[in-house]
């Protein structure tokens, strides 16, 4: 319950972002149109693009945030109940309740509870994937391991990436009982075979999806402790109850570390590792591992006298709720679709035009589509599903040009990108569009928004 409260807490006020455009994009599409974008690009995300295609069709929403996020809010409670699960089994009732609460508050897991996107679900299949590991190895045979074989099967299929958890998990074998890892690599083994078409068709397609990220660096290691911790002011209490966890040899909890150690410790850095050679890295890829600090963080609190933990429990849970409100904000994603949308709905007028300096940016008209549907898109030529990608294709310069001369009002909308990465300028966005003679045109006002410039230009 309270990690549906924590998901379910302001998740409409953000404004949709250009990746859960991508998801709306997607999911609005039948299931043979869907099918054939996957052959081109994001099949790492098809099964979460058909969840959420039968979902959307099951509820009939047109698409508001609280419908999109909704699978992402489920998701996040039942990691906040199978990480509560685990730490009930291996540290008792107080480390479990404590577990669960601080998965369910942790600033990272609500943030990703409150996304159109497959991450809360991944963590979710980890989680429990997880639990039935530590369920399997308290009994004997393979039959167990059939359960925690399918939950590995489907976190794969939500994100690829997710399988750098399987390292852990054969580490905490090894600790817990080596006489089972026969038993454990038949159920990965099994795993693995299912999950390779979608490693066949995906990884080829990798190379145009991730071509924007770097090599981590230091920097992003830092990033990572701070955002798995809370916030930067928590970066201290988290890691030293996550050291009194490790460092203590009694208690309970004593198990629970050959469980959430490696868990914690191994996804990031193997991710780390191999993005120096192949750089894919990106946080919210290890989204899986922070339930993992909310079992040792328990565990870490357990080992002080109930008078003082629970006040210390109090007060992380207090901290961590109060990260929270920020991410509650309209422009608190990387783009603020919906002031772009509503800057234009409260100005266009008909037979206006409008034009996006950059075609990958393009799938935010699938955010808001009743805005942008009145107005005409002088680019196009064939429309994102007709392509079978996210963007579509867009015409010619000479097509673009008759297209520009037809027009009285064009509304530019440039600089979708994030910080540190190429801007597409408005000037550049005027260039492209073959403007006749600039003295026939006047821009009419300029605004700025998260991520985004939003220009109004008018013929004289």
């Amino acid at each position: 319950m309270a990690a549906l409260a924590a998901g379910a807490w302001g998740t409409a006020e953000p404004s949709f972002w250009r990746d859960e455009a991508a998801t709306l994009s997607v999911a609005r599409r039948s299931i043979p149109e869907i099918f054939d974008l996957l052959q081109h690009i994001d099949a790492v995300h098809g099964l979460y693009y058909l969840l959420m295609h039968v979902f959307l069709a099951a509820v009939g929403s047109d698409g508001s945030e609280l419908a999109a996020r909704l699978p992402s809010i489920v998701a996040g409670a039942v990691t906040a109940g199978a990480t509560a699960a685990i730490g009930r089994r291996l540290g008792g009732d107080l480390l479990g309740l404590l577990a669960g609460l601080l998965a369910a508050s942790a600033p990272m897991l609500a943030r990703f509870a409150q996304e159109a996107r497959p991450y809360a679900m991944e963590t979710a299949l980890a989680t429990l994937a997880t639990y039935l590991l530590v369920r399997a190895l308290d009994r004997e045979g393979y039959r167990p391991f059939a359960g925690y074989a399918a939950a590995v099967v489907v976190m794969a299929y939500l994100n690829i990436f997710s399988l750098f958890l399987l390292p852990a998990h054969a580490l905490t074998v090894c600790l817990v009982d080596r006489t089972r890892f026969r038993h454990w690599l038949a159920a990965a083994a099994a795993a693995g075979t299912l999950v390779l078409p979608l490693a066949v068709i995906a990884l080829p397609q990798s190379g145009d999806q991730l071509y924007w990220i770097v090599k981590p660096s230091w920097t992003d290691v830092g990033t990572l402790i701070t955002t798995f911790s809370g916030g930067p002011w928590l970066i201290a209490p988290v890691v030293l109850l996550i050291i009194v966890a490790l460092t203590h040899r009694a208690g309970p909890g004593t198990d629970l570390r050959l469980v959430a150690a490696p868990w914690l410790l191994l996804p990031p850095a193997t991710l780390l590792i191999v993005s120096q050679v192949h750089p894919f890295y990106q946080h919210r890829y290890l989204l899986f591992c922070v339930p993992a600090v909310a079992l040792l963080v328990s565990a870490g609190l357990c080992r002080f006298p109930l008078w003082a933990a629970l006040p210390g429990a109090v007060a992380l849970l207090a901290s961590m709720v109060s990260l929270q409100v920020p991410q509650h904000a309209q422009d608190s994603r990387a783009d603020d679709i919906r002031a772009v949308a509503e800057i234009i709905s409260h100005r266009d007028k008909p037979g206006d035009a409008f034009y996006f300096g950059s075609t990958f940016y393009r799938t935010c008209i699938s955010a808001y589509p009743r805005v942008f549907a009145p107005l005409r898109d002088i680019s196009l030529r064939r429309s994102a599903v007709e392509a079978a990608d996210l963007p579509g294709t867009v015409v010619d310069p000479a097509t673009l040009a008759q297209r520009l001369r037809g027009a009285d009002r064009v509304w530019l909308i440039t600089r979708l990108a994030d910080p540190g990465t190429p801007m597409y300028t408005e000037d550049l966005a005027r260039r492209d569009l073959i403007w006749d003679d600039r003295r026939t045109w006047k821009r009419v006002h300029r605004w700025k928004v998260r991520g985004a410039a939003v220009a109004l230009w008018k013929r004289r």
